[in-house]
């Protein structure tokens, strides 16, 4: 799972980084396929901040599971478009509480919490390095 987990986190990070005025090839891909993903990257989130991390919350990986976890929905929930998502998740509540968190994309907190996203990845990567 922490492989899947740093996927993820690598992906957000790249794909929070679309509205910087650089035209590079990978961020327009993220930038298309950030809503596709959306739902694994807010599954991968949840999992981590609802189940591993209160089970193991006294130990280093738990508390890195809910910094990670947390650093993800921050950082991917701003940028999802609404449109580009599934025709099942297309609801009311869905849109408003993803504009709830259309502020924060301009925000220089937002910038703070993908500092905290790079940490974790930074500490997942260089984990599953050592262990394999």
């Amino acid at each position: 799972m922490g492989i899947l987990t740093d996927i993820c986190m690598i992906f957000t990070l790249v794909a929070s980084l679309q509205n910087l005025p650089l035209k590079w090839t990978f961020l327009t891909v993220a930038k298309r396929t950030t809503s596709r993903y959306a739902l694994l990257i807010v599954m991968v989130a949840l999992w981590n901040i609802l189940w591993y991390a209160p089970q193991h919350f006294t130990e280093f990986w738990g508390q890195m599971g809910f910094a990670a976890g947390v650093s993800m929905l921050l950082t991917i929930m701003p940028i999802i478009e609404f449109d580009g998502l599934p025709d099942g998740l297309k609801t009311k509540q869905v849109y408003t509480v993803l504009l709830k968190f259309q502020w924060m994309q301009f925000d220089w907190k937002y910038i703070l919490v993908r500092l905290v996203l790079f940490d974790c990845i930074v500490q997942y990567t260089w984990t599953l390095v050592v262990l394999n």
